[in-house]
């Protein structure tokens, strides 16, 4: 059986970082692992949609079908860990952050959770705890990052999913989010003896 986790939080938090690090560490230690992400960025670069603060519906839209796809395929996925470089957590929050989507957008995404995240053991929130890098993609407003992470909170509560908070510096978040996988993979096998 696979265990699959996704990082979660707003943009320059060290989502990515932490994700590259957790693959990393997890092949080494033997581990069949996959990795989904970055399709916010990947949809920005082939089609030109904008991010952030200028996101549109059309963006939204993307982003969901293309994180659906690909929670499909992970669960088709034969290895032991599938990792994921956010999730239909964080796109719920962008759009509430930026309030340009219809009402009826938002809760099709509500409904859209359950069966999007239930394949999820866990969700690693990272919070934001280091200043803003520009990198030339993402936006650089840190009043509209700390809304993000406020929506990013709450739309993990409401979507009552298994939350790991992830904290402290790049070492001490990996060993912690390692050792979190590792937890997860232990109760897993020793549910199926």
């Amino acid at each position: 059986m696979t265990i699959m986790i996704a990082a979660c939080g707003a943009h320059s938090t060290g989502k990515t970082t932490l994700c590259e690090d957790l693959v990393a560490a997890l092949r080494a230690s033997g581990l069949a692992v996959a990795r989904f992400g970055e399709v916010a960025r990947n949809i920005h670069s082939v089609f030109g949609l904008p991010l952030g603060q200028d996101c549109t519906i059309d963006t939204y839209h993307a982003i969901a079908a293309q994180h659906l796809s690909d929670v499909a395929k992970a669960q088709r996925t034969d290895v032991d860990v599938v990792v994921f470089d956010r999730c239909l957590l964080d796109l719920q929050a962008y759009v509430r952050a930026n309030g340009n989507a219809t009402e009826h957008f938002d809760r099709l995404l509500c409904q859209l959770r359950a069966p999007a995240m239930h394949p999820f053991q866990s969700v690693c929130h990272v919070p934001i705890e280091f200043p803003l890098v520009p990198d030339g993609v993402r936006d650089t407003d840190e009043q509209f990052r700390l809304l993000v992470d406020h929506h990013i909170n709450c739309v993990i509560e409401e979507a009552s999913v298994s939350r790991h908070r992830v904290s402290g510096g790049r070492e001490e978040r990996s060993a912690d989010v390692q050792a979190h996988v590792m937890h997860l993979l232990g109760e897993m096998t020793s549910g199926q003896t």
